[in-house]
């Protein structure tokens, strides 16, 4: 889909727990409105699981301030919409379209 990457291969979901799906919206400036579209517009909800840990004050305080640009990158693109095991097609399908809308917006 434009404008989103999946951050894993197809072949890796084989070897993954697959408990969370992160996307990472490609423009990161755009996530927080994608987040609330799917809120506001479908009801559908998302979280935000991978901080940049470098930048947590605990580790600032103890290693210094430094740049991880690539982790950064991630922490303020990253997204994760619902995946549950009962989650069926249809369900899965209104996600999708619904993602399809907000990053079309």
């Amino acid at each position: 889909m434009a404008g989103l990457s999946v951050p894993y291969t197809d072949e890796a979901v084989a070897h993954s727990t697959c408990y969370v799906m992160p996307l990472i919206v490609d423009d990161e400036s755009r996530r927080d409105g994608v987040r609330r579209f799917l809120r506001e517009k479908h009801g559908v909800q998302t979280s935000l699981f991978y901080p940049a840990i470098h930048e947590f004050t605990a580790y600032r305080e103890r290693f210094g301030e430094f740049s991880l640009p690539r982790s950064e990158h991630i922490a303020r693109s990253e997204v994760t919409v619902p995946l549950f095991p009962e989650m069926d097609e249809p369900t899965q399908d209104r996600v999708v379209a619904a993602l399809s809308e907000a990053l079309a917006s």
